[in-house]
């Protein structure tokens, strides 16, 4: 018999027979005394909807239908620091149950399909902040929300709201995307109607892979170039 993972553990559900349609899904594990005292374990989703974070999904399961995961991989920005950081048993049970909780929504890397949230860590203003503040600007006029703006954020953590990974590498992807972004603002907002497809367009996922790809392109073809310098 399975041992029953520990709340704040993610895990993987698999070999649901009533429910094979959850299978495969992400989610942590909560303490539930009602599940406990059924033998099964008490699992909140992740959600794979950002539009659905609100109202969290939650089964009940056999720890034997249970793949233990490590802990989800998150991203720490400090400033203009970006590292590697894995988000704690507690933070990951709070991602999961939805907004609130200390979690702000990200809804423009949402939009280009990245969905994440992000988490203060209680430490005082930085210096500059950009790279995170860029995060939180609202579609609509491309401003971070007033408190942040009046406040600053300190320290944060970004993670995956569906319970995937993420890289520092894609965090700063998705950083030189916004700092494009944040020069297109002006002239949207200087003539809404006559910009409203281009920016449209501009805040998918296919306009942001394009990007991405454009820029590994180059930084593949400097490379080439510096190899055939040096032969």
């Amino acid at each position: 018999m399975a041992a029953a993972p520990i709340a704040g553990t993610r895990v993987r559900l698999a070999g649901l027979v009533s429910r094979p349609d959850l299978n495969g899904r992400l989610g942590v594990v909560v303490d539930s005394e009602e599940a406990t005292a059924q033998g099964r374990v008490a699992v909140e989703l992740y959600a794979r909807d950002p539009a659905a974070a609100a109202a969290p999904e939650s089964v009940c399961a056999k720890a034997a239908n249970l793949e233990p995961l490590p802990p989800q991989p998150a991203v720490e920005i400090r400033g203009s620091q970006v590292t590697a950081a894995q988000l704690s048993g507690e933070r990951s049970q709070a991602l999961a149950r939805g907004r609130g909780r200390g979690w702000m929504d990200c809804p423009v890397p949402e939009l280009l399909g990245l969905p994440i949230k992000m988490l203060r860590l209680g430490t005082p203003r930085l210096q500059n902040e950009s790279l995170a503040t860029y995060l939180l600007v609202s579609p609509s006029h491309g401003f971070a929300p007033n408190d942040v703006q009046a406040n600053g954020l300190g320290a944060v953590v970004v993670a995956r709201s569906d319970g995937e990974a993420i890289t520092p590498d894609e965090v700063w992807s998705l950083h030189n995307y916004m700092c494009n972004l944040m020069d297109e603002w002006p002239k949207w907002l200087d003539d809404p109607e006559g910009t409203r497809e281009e920016k449209r367009r501009a805040l998918t996922p296919a306009a942001f892979r394009a990007f991405t790809e454009n820029n590994a392109n180059m930084e593949g073809g400097e490379e080439e170039d510096e190899e055939e310098e040096e032969d």
